[in-house]
């Protein structure tokens, strides 16, 4: 059985402490990528990198979402005091028209059909890709495994302070509920001209002020992790794979190393990845390394935070059976509601995907976007265990 342990921790030590906090479309982003691009090129006979522009934060198409939304409520709360004197019916219009559109653009946001990130200022990102071909077959008679890990660390905020983290996704949902909510108010005062009925939006109103306040703070006051789970393990578990596997390469099948930038700002650069190789990739299967350092290891069977999509069953089957045949890992299935991973994209896409994590007894991320995303709470055992599990299934899917 391999160990990578070695190989990891030089690679972490370089990304969470040597490069340290690393945002998306900045300097250091752009240091890391340099990095794993050497490291790639060491050992892999093709390796190339592919630049594309990314907002520098998700924070402002969020508020604007929020802004339309809480207009809406906003005029059903005006139509509710004006009740006496008017019927609100046009202001019912007004808020059902934002709530909609609110609704309507939040969806496309989150299921990375971007809609808002272009009208923000943009910035250089870019992804890494390396290729390991096969050692026997030709190109093309076995579908390849693609191996990705995003290099970029997320802002601190405190809806991710570690005593409170575990109502993240209630306190996203209460927004997505909120704005729901005004457009079905609207509505019904419009149908009925019982314009008193928007003294209810003050409880969404309210909400989405709570929630474009946290949004405000992380980008005003927030500042960049060091992100050694997020994810410099991830990265980590990557390169060390590339280099195992350079040593040790598989018969049949075809391997691509691919680094990730901007991941933290809406999965910009899987988003590019798969637009420039989506189609000589359709037949691959996905493996998405992503916050693996810290916790006990699993395999992600869901993935989604409003949607749940299921990912690829017989990835997760593979994954099982090994798992099964090597309790001493630890390694279990997870369901991954919080914010999404690059393998959102890839299983919308249809392609095959299992994304790779680790988690406390919570079931939470430990130390997610949190400045104690340190190098010194990183479990390397942790790491080497998820990078063990795919070299195991890599074999299986090679022909053992």
């Amino acid at each position: 059985m391999p160990d990578f342990s070695g190989r990891i921790r030089r690679h972490l030590q370089v990304l969470a402490e040597d490069i340290g906090p690393r945002g998306s479309g900045t300097e250091a982003e752009a240091r890391a990528a340099a990095y794993v691009e050497a490291q790639l090129r060491a050992v892999l006979p093709r390796v190339w990198s592919e630049d594309f522009k990314t907002p520098g934060a998700y924070a402002w198409a969020y508020l604007v979402i929020y802004g339309l939304a809480l207009v809406g409520a906003l005029a059903l709360v005006a139509a509710a005091a004006a009740a006496p004197f008017a019927s609100g019916r046009g202001l019912a219009a007004a808020a059902l028209v934002l709530g909609v559109g609110a609704v309507v653009v939040l969806l496309r946001e989150n299921t990375t059909a971007g809609t808002l990130g272009g009208w923000f200022r943009q910035y250089p990102s870019r992804n890494v890709i390396g290729v390991l071909p096969p050692a026997e077959a030709e190109p093309g008679t076995a579908a390849p495994v693609v191996l990705s890990a995003h290099v970029d660390s997320a802002k601190w905020g405190l809806m991710f302070d570690p005593k409170g983290v575990h109502r993240f996704r209630a306190l996203f949902l209460g927004g997505v509920a909120s704005m729901a909510l005004v457009p079905v108010l609207g509505l019904a005062i419009w149908l009925t001209g019982r314009a008193v009925l928007g003294w209810i939006a003050v409880v969404p109103a309210a909400w989405l002020l709570v929630s474009m306040a946290l949004l405000v703070h992380r980008e005003v006051v927030g500042t960049y992790t060091p992100g050694a789970n997020d994810n410099a393990s991830g990265v980590a578990a990557m390169l060390a794979l590339a280099e195992y596997f350079a040593e040790r390469p598989p018969r049949r099948v075809p391997l691509w190393f691919v680094a990730t930038g901007a991941e933290e700002v809406g999965l910009v650069g899987m988003l590019d990845f798969l637009r420039r190789h989506g189609h000589e990739l359709r037949d691959a299967a996905f493996f998405i390394f992503d916050n693996i350092g810290s916790g006990h290891p699993k395999y992600a069977v869901t993935e989604g935070m409003i949607r749940s999509y299921r990912l690829d069953s017989g990835l997760i089957d593979l994954a099982a059976r090994i798992a099964a045949a090597h309790p001493e890992w630890g390694v279990r299935p997870a369901r991954n509601d919080l914010m999404s991973t690059d393998a959102l994209p890839a299983v919308r896409q249809g392609f095959r995907t299992i994304a790779f994590r680790a988690e406390d007894d919570r079931g939470l991320l430990p130390n997610w976007h949190w400045p104690t995303d340190t190098l010194d709470r990183v479990d390397v055992d942790v790491i080497n265990t998820v990078a063990r599990l795919a070299e195991a299934m890599i074999r299986e899917m090679d022909g053992g």
